[in-house]
């Protein structure tokens, strides 16, 4: 997942297994080391202009007290509109959908995490494998609010509305079609997800909602869908099968 318009770096194959968030959580911390001298300098050089001006109207002991207050204020403020804290929230939103996806395992899923695309520097948030079908889960982390309406059960999220929403998992979705047809020599449906999570606002569960075909449905009621999915595509042999290819198609992403 991209939690900004920038294209994360190439993957590297890692056939070790990965959690979810792994690599949104690795580019959140390369972004916040480069972000760190600037918001170091703006958070410090308000405290001492505000600290100093303070200082010589109301006293030195108040004047230092608020400039402490405004390097922690300024600070907080510049941390959280870079980069490195849309990733880091975006990584939050890919744990937290990864532990309510683990649960399908025991009843005969297979579940993998932050998988790389050859040839692409997109990552597969998660992608669940079973009788079903396979289907690739995008996980969206996002602060505005969800607007919603009209006969077609348009969308919004902020200021995203559902077609570009669910872009990157439905071409994430193609690609991975594309790898395991052509290893298993049959078409393989790769059936697009995207799990949202917005803490300021509930998400209506009570509607369905899509844009270009792709289901978008709080995070939270992904594992219920998923259930309901009744289809049989795959034998548990097929399923063991095509697991198997991906664990070699589509090594874990990590980042270089």
């Amino acid at each position: 997942m991209s939690a900004t318009g920038k294209p994360p770096p190439s993957p590297v194959p890692d056939r070790r297994s990965s959690r979810a968030g792994a690599s949104a959580s690795g580019m959140s911390r390369t972004l916040a080391r480069d972000e760190l001298p600037a918001m170091l300098g703006l958070s410090i050089g308000a405290g001492l202009v505000g600290g100093i001006g303070a200082g010589i109207l109301i006293g030195p002991i108040p004047g230092a007290v608020l400039g402490v207050v405004l390097v922690l204020a300024v600070g907080t403020v510049v941390r959280r509109r870079g980069a490195s804290y849309r990733w880091r929230m975006g990584a939050v939103g890919e744990r937290r959908t990864g532990r309510r996806l683990d649960s399908l395992r025991r009843r005969g899923w297979v579940v993998f995490h932050d998988l790389s695309l050859p040839g692409s520097r997109a990552n597969v948030d998660h992608l669940i494998i079973g009788t079903s079908g396979v289907y690739l889960v995008d996980s969206k982390y996002r602060r505005g609010a969800v607007r919603f309406g009209g006969r077609r059960g348009w969308i919004r999220i902020g200021k995203t509305g559902g077609p570009l929403l669910v872009r990157s998992a439905k071409y994430e979705a193609d690609a991975v079609s594309r790898v395991l047809s052509s290893a298993l020599g049959r078409r393989v449906d790769v059936t697009a997800v995207l799990a949202v999570h917005v803490p300021r606002s509930r998400f209506p569960g009570w509607r369905e909602f899509s844009a270009s075909g792709v289901p978008i449905m709080a995070a939270s009621a992904v594992v219920p869908w998923l259930r309901a999915r009744h289809a049989l595509v795959f034998s548990s042999s097929e399923v063991a099968r095509v697991a198997e290819v991906v664990r070699e198609r589509l090594p874990a992403y990590r980042q270089q």
